[in-house]
């Protein structure tokens, strides 16, 4: 094959486009919650709305609650766990850089129109059942792995909507996160205000960040699951995921991983990534049998070998690339300079982010 192999070319320019709208009838309003567990004596104390994260929100219509993840988006993630009499903001505030700004921004803009929210929602055709701990979901909804519903999420002004997402990532405070096929054109869609964002420079295109490496060069890791620790070996679950937050195409060949304490470099093959697409990056073989409506493009570290949306095939060998207590840095081949790093999350991550300051978020 001659030329870098392209990762899911978007699919052809449209023209102007016409503006999304919702087409669920609903109007749905941001879960309302006790910061703190109720009192004994019936009383209740402060309460928050449950805006999670930038692109992650609790909503409520009738008796029917889901968890949203915004369709197209990805921001800086805050940590899982609240703390007792933590607020979502404080929680985020431990999160990766810009969490707890990006929070506030969604948090604050939907807040300001009485945080309700009008959905555009897809179906399958197909009923599943989801489980993820307490959350049972039995429909034909378009979720994600952990059940969440995802959606494109609008406020109403007046007679037309406006488009959270595309709000989000003009304030500087999330990338575009596609994956093929883009039947809403989301590519197109938010690729105007990311340029828009990074021009001017705002929310985590702005300041110095000193020595954090996110978001300052052309790829970022959105995900890292290193699977491996003294006690357990599960090398087929490990991935990272490498997403494209520039205007442009970047070639992943001219980019090697490196794990940060082994300190062992992988090469990335030849191949063409556009703007707000990624590429799932593993050890072996066999992590997920890919989604037909959600199709995604593998890099197999083991194999050297790239797959687009099936089945992969076994590793020759089952070893162990990234423990829960290393992390790796993207380094640029010209120049050896780090464009971005990631680190395991919980106390593992943190030891590492302690030890390499300069590289993690």
């Amino acid at each position: 094959m001659s030329g870098p192999y392209v990762v899911n070319p978007p699919q052809p320019d449209v023209g102007p486009l016409q503006p999304l709208q919702p087409n669920d009838d609903r109007v749905w309003e941001v879960v309302l919650r006790p910061i703190t567990k109720p009192k004994t004596d019936g009383g209740t104390g402060p309460e928050e709305r449950v805006y999670k994260d930038t692109d992650t929100v609790d909503i409520r219509w009738g008796e029917t609650v889901e968890t949203l993840r915004l369709l197209g988006i990805n921001g800086s993630e805050c940590p899982l766990g609240r703390r007792k009499g933590e607020t979502a903001y404080q929680r985020c505030l431990r999160g990766e850089w810009g969490a707890a700004a990006g929070q506030k921004f969604t948090a604050d803009f939907i807040g300001s129109h009485r945080h309700q929210l009008r959905l555009s929602i897809f179906h399958t055709g197909k009923i599943k059942s989801c489980h993820r701990g307490n959350i049972h979901k039995t429909d034909d909804l378009v979720r994600d792995s952990n059940c969440r519903l995802l959606g494109i999420a609008f406020v109403q002004e007046g007679e037309t909507y406006r488009d959270v997402s595309a709000e989000v990532i003009a304030a500087g405070f999330g990338h575009p996160y596609v994956f093929w096929p883009d039947l809403q054109h989301m590519a197109q869609r938010y690729l105007w205000p990311l340029q828009e964002a990074q021009v001017n420079k705002r929310g985590l295109w702005g300041a110095e960040k000193k020595g954090v490496l996110s978001y300052r060069g052309p790829l970022y890791f959105t995900s890292y699951h290193p699977e491996a620790t003294a006690k357990r070996q599960r090398p087929k679950d490990e991935y990272t995921r490498l997403f494209n937050i520039s205007p442009q195409p970047v070639n992943l060949s001219d980019y090697v991983i490196e794990d940060v304490v082994t300190k062992t470099r992988y090469p990335l093959p030849d191949l063409l990534l556009p703007p707000a697409y990624g590429v799932k990056i593993f050890s072996n073989y066999d992590l997920l049998t890919a989604d037909p409506n959600t199709q995604e493009t593998f890099v197999n570290l083991n194999l050297g070998e790239t797959q687009v949306g099936a089945d992969l095939k076994p590793a020759p060998t089952s070893a162990v690339f990234w423990r829960n207590d290393s992390g790796l840095i993207l380094r640029r081949k010209s120049d050896d300079q780090p464009i971005t790093a990631v680190a395991a999350k919980g106390n593992a991550g943190a030891e590492v982010r302690k030890k390499f300051p300069e590289g993690f978020r």
